[in-house]
């Protein structure tokens, strides 16, 4: 960080043969010197927040504050639990140009950067995937950095952190699955379509579409919600002449998700049963 120099002068004087001395002091005059070796690091997110599953995408401001020129830099990311680093997605921004950044670790999770000359800063971005399983109770994850600067005079460091926020917004994932791996022509077998929420509020779904195979005959269609389970009447899903399924039609029941709780994720599951003609 620069620091400031203040100066100020001094004029002592007399007048018309008066032994008197008036004395007055000019103005502060201030300059600014900068640091011969100095490294400073901001780290941010775009919205401060993550979601069970999702990913979080980390920028790291580096600054070379000194006058000193860095040979290179390195950046040490101890990644809090519940955080892990997705290979391939750090990126360098320097000099107008985007590049690869160069992992060294990821235990910590360590780049090995480019020089830098003295009052020249780049960024640094990477991804990281939140784990599926983290508890409900955790409501926030900080993460904390280091930089280091090496220059011919030696090196300097700077830390750095970033906190955020478990979304309160829904946060779904769409699973689907066969019951059975081998069928033959006319066997019954139901398709599971599973909806797991992860976030804190509940999730009003609009629709639910899956193209099914064109031979492929519906017999029944369940909508289970926590322990509730409804029938489905033929009103209340739309097929059309490519077998594109839409839950629900127009007038069919609402499907609302629950919100994450400490047993797990908010689960709603639609279950197609038929079979596939000849």
């Amino acid at each position: 960080m620069a620091t400031e120099v203040n100066n100020q002068a001094t004029v002592n004087y007399t007048f018309g043969g008066s032994t008197r001395t008036i004395t007055e002091t000019s103005n502060v005059s201030v300059v600014s010197v900068q640091p011969l070796n100095e490294i400073s690091l901001n780290k941010y997110t775009q919205d401060n927040t993550f979601t069970p599953g999702g990913t979080v995408t980390f920028f790291i401001d580096i600054k070379n504050t000194g006058s000193q020129y860095f040979t290179g830099v390195r950046i040490i990311d101890t990644l809090p639990q519940y955080l892990t680093y997705i290979s391939g997605t750090a990126i360098l921004y320097y000099n107008g140009q985007a590049i690869a950044a160069q992992v060294s670790s990821t235990s910590p999770l360590t780049f090995t950067l480019s020089p830098l000359p003295g009052g020249n800063q780049m960024i640094l971005s990477y991804s990281c995937r939140v784990s599926n399983t983290i508890p409900s109770s955790i409501s926030t994850l900080t993460n904390n950095v280091e930089g280091i600067g090496y220059a011919a005079m030696g090196e300097t460091r700077d830390t750095a952190s970033a906190t955020i926020t478990r979304s309160t917004s829904a946060n779904l994932l769409i699973t689907k699955e066969s019951n059975k791996s081998s069928v033959a022509i006319n066997e019954n077998y139901s398709y599971i379509i599973t909806l797991a929420n992860s976030g804190l509020s509940e999730a009003n779904v609009t629709t639910v579409s899956d193209q099914l195979p064109e031979n492929f005959q519906i017999s029944s269609i369940t909508l289970k919600v926590g322990s509730s389970v409804t029938q489905l009447n033929p009103s209340d899903y739309s097929l059309d002449s490519n077998n594109m399924l839409t839950i629900p039609s127009s007038t069919g029941p609402e499907i609302n998700v629950p919100a994450s709780g400490s047993g797990g994720d908010g689960i709603a599951i639609i279950t197609i049963n038929g079979s596939l003609s000849a």
